[in-house]
């Protein structure tokens, strides 16, 4: 036996060797694309692990409530070993199979089976809302990690320019052109810019880290993402209806369906503690027979009925334990629909009011360049003032960062409007009713 073990484990780790194991280093160590996250965060995080287990605990609870549907079937075997103190031993060996079956219970068998389907599909609908709020959080921390490098490359540009027109400052100050008063007004612009500067680039550090949390891989190493150009959307704006919006929402949320779900299953436990609180007639079959030492068989039918005449209020108390129980189910439902109404109404506002700005930002943003250009030509000319190109220089970093901004806001309000309409899981088959 021995051997044989030292065998299997020797296969084991054999087989286990050559298997390819992903560490977390190797799923971070190219630039992720939105859907490279997306498909990352699912394999790994620990809430779709935790929300597979309580649907596999549901489902084994299930086959557990339907097994009362089915026969007993009990073989026993027994060894009686006696010493009396007169010195004689004996030994008796009893070998026996039975069968019990459950005829009639009052309906709390069918019952239970029914409240487990419920419990089933309530897990399920679980998962698909904790699948879809995992890929709202890898898709936000994914365009958040994105504007923050767009904002780096802003505070660089700023920096850039900063040190441009330090350096031109000095020169006409050399030149005699410029009081040295100007030197200082450029030298704190450039010190401001460089604060900015640092201040960006730890956010996208941040922003790193907040995205391995995302998708779940515990690393030290940084996570990067692929820097293709973000689509700007549309400037035509969203004209549905937000009733019809909000319907859809109703139609597709799981987490909704889960508290409808959790209704029914509510509904059935007033039944099973109005049953129990009456008079309940159960019936069931019974067989035996034994091997040795004699062979026989036994069969009975029994049929009871039961009603708790004096239990000192415990059945009613049940009774009205469930009915408060669904009472707060249905409260809940209502509470979902109003927080899923308020949720998709946010992410819509939020979204449209983005595409606005996008359009005001890009046409502030072509206005700040030329401000821009036209004060440091000026000013090279003669004419213009150092406060003149410090004030353009930051009302362009300004139009700058609210390009970005407005951009990304858009993408990511949209990423939560797509998941409080419950549609952000393409893979996403549902849950049959």
């Amino acid at each position: 036996m021995r051997l044989l073990s030292y065998l299997a484990l020797t296969g084991v780790l054999a087989i286990t060797a050559v298997l390819p194991v992903r560490s977390a280093e190797s799923t971070i160590s190219k630039p992720l694309t939105l859907d490279s996250a997306v498909r990352i965060a699912l394999e790994n995080h620990n809430q779709i692990g935790i929300a597979e287990s309580r649907r596999e605990a549901a489902e084994a609870r299930l086959t557990q409530s339907r097994s009362a549907w089915f026969p007993r079937v009990t073989p026993s075997y027994q060894h009686t070993s006696q010493k009396l103190s007169s010195g004689l031993s004996t030994s008796r060996n009893t070998t026996a199979i039975s069968l019990q079956q459950t005829i009639f219970d009052s309906g709390i068998r069918e019952t239970n089976i029914a409240q487990s389907r419920d419990a089933l599909r309530s897990s399920e609908y679980s998962l698909e809302d904790t699948r879809q709020g995992v890929i709202l959080n890898a898709t936000t921390a994914w365009y958040e990690l994105r504007r923050s490098k767009e904002l780096v490359k802003v505070a660089d540009s700023g920096v850039e320019r900063a040190r441009t027109t330090l350096e031109a400052t000095k020169a006409f100050v050399e030149a005699g052109s410029s009081p040295k008063k100007d030197v200082l007004q450029a030298q704190a612009d450039y010190q401001n810019a460089l604060v900015s500067q640092l201040r960006a680039r730890n956010d996208v550090r941040l922003a790193q880290t907040n995205l391995k949390i995302a998708i779940g891989v515990m690393s030290v190493e940084p996570v990067d993402v692929v820097e293709t150009e973000v689509a700007v959307p549309s400037a035509e704006p969203d004209n549905r209806p937000l009733a019809d919006i909000i319907a859809q929402a109703y139609a597709n949320r799981p987490d909704l369906k889960s508290a409808e779900t959790n209704v029914k299953s509510s509904e059935r436990s007033v039944r099973i503690a109005r049953i129990e609180a009456g008079p309940m007639l159960e019936s069931s079959f019974s067989a035996g027979h034994q091997f040795d030492p004699d062979r026989y068989d036994t069969h009975s039918l029994m049929a009871t009925v039961t009603y708790p005449l004096f239990d000192a209020g415990a059945s009613k108390a049940s009774v009205k334990a469930a009915k408060a129980s669904l009472k707060q189910a249905e409260e809940s439902i209502e509470l979902s629909r109003r927080a899923i109404a308020q949720e998709v109404e946010s992410a819509w506002l939020t979204r449209e009011e983005a595409r606005q700005r996008i359009t005001a930002a890009q046409a502030a943003l072509a206005a700040s360049r030329e401000n821009y250009a036209a004060a440091s030509e000026s000013r090279k000319e003669g004419a213009g003032t150092i406060l003149d190109v410090i004030t353009a220089q930051n009302q362009l970093v300004t139009a700058e960062t609210n390009a970005v901004q407005a951009v990304y806001d858009y993408h990511t309000a949209s990423a939560r409007l797509e998941r409080a309409l419950g549609s952000n899981d393409p893979s996403n088959t549902g849950v049959k009713p």
